[in-house]
């Protein structure tokens, strides 16, 4: 599955000691995310473990710039911790321009946040469901960690970016989320990318989406191939909206 970037607004904090030159930061656990299109996002206590535990390589980058690197797990320049409240780093912040840069940034506090690249694992690495409110709920509980990443701008992904991901979810693990996908059309309405809305589409009826005839131009979404495929999505999709998105 895609790479995907997030923003914890929680702050970072630079230590008192500069010469040992450490920054260090967070990101929460069981903090829900505003809302994205309909979706709220929260990271459960078991999201990072099988990152922690194993020797995977994190990289700490200055806002997402790879070009930027400032720590790299294997060389003990990025620390990790897990920890009841959430996921904590150390940056040993390296004697280059980018390093004394960040450093200096972070101390007159104008990159005060902490962003986090990560890849899910599989489709057990998340899990949605509907909430009280009707929105739906996103829960990360087994990915990947990818890199960690001071950042200076708190924002999330833009709705349009995280309802284009899940044509990609979709594509990855359609019996999963075709459920999902319908729900997050029916939430975002006219808002909903193309793609998304002509997913939703070929799933609820017999026309897949490369027969449709009308002006707009196909795009390179998931597609069902034949009418056995088409029946036997449209059972699962009653079964799982029916349970698991109520449950």
């Amino acid at each position: 599955m895609p790479l995907e970037t997030r923003t914890a607004t929680t702050p970072i904090e630079l230590r008192a000691d500069r010469e040992r030159r450490i920054i260090e930061g967070h990101i929460p656990h069981d903090t829900p995310s505003k809302p994205m299109g309909g979706i709220v996002e929260v990271i459960r206590p078991t999201a990072f473990r099988r990152t922690i535990d194993s020797a995977a390589e994190v990289l700490a980058y200055v806002g997402h710039d790879s070009g930027k690197i400032v720590g790299r797990r294997s060389r003990g320049t990025l620390e990790l911790e897990l920890k009841a409240s959430g996921l904590y780093y150390r940056i040993h912040a390296p004697q280059t321009t980018v390093g004394e840069d960040l450093i200096e940034n972070v101390d007159r506090g104008d990159i005060p946040y902490t962003s986090f690249g990560f890849l899910v694992r599989s489709s057990d690495g998340h899990r949605y469901t509907e909430r009280d409110d009707g929105l739906l709920l996103r829960e990360l509980l087994d990915v990947d960690l990818h890199h960690v990443a001071p950042e200076p701008d708190p924002a999330y992904p833009d709705a349009t970016v995280v309802l284009r991901h899940l044509v990609d979810l979709c594509q990855a693990d359609p019996e999963t989320m075709a459920p999902v996908a319908l729900r997050a059309v029916e939430l975002a309405g006219d808002n909903a990318p193309l793609e998304l809305r002509r997913l939703a589409e070929s799933i609820t009826t017999n026309q897949p989406p490369e027969n449709r005839t009308d002006e707009q131009e196909p795009t390179s979404g998931p597609t069902i191939s034949t009418e056995q495929e088409l029946d036997s999505m449209r059972r699962r999709l009653e079964e799982a909206y029916a349970l698991t998105l109520t449950e």
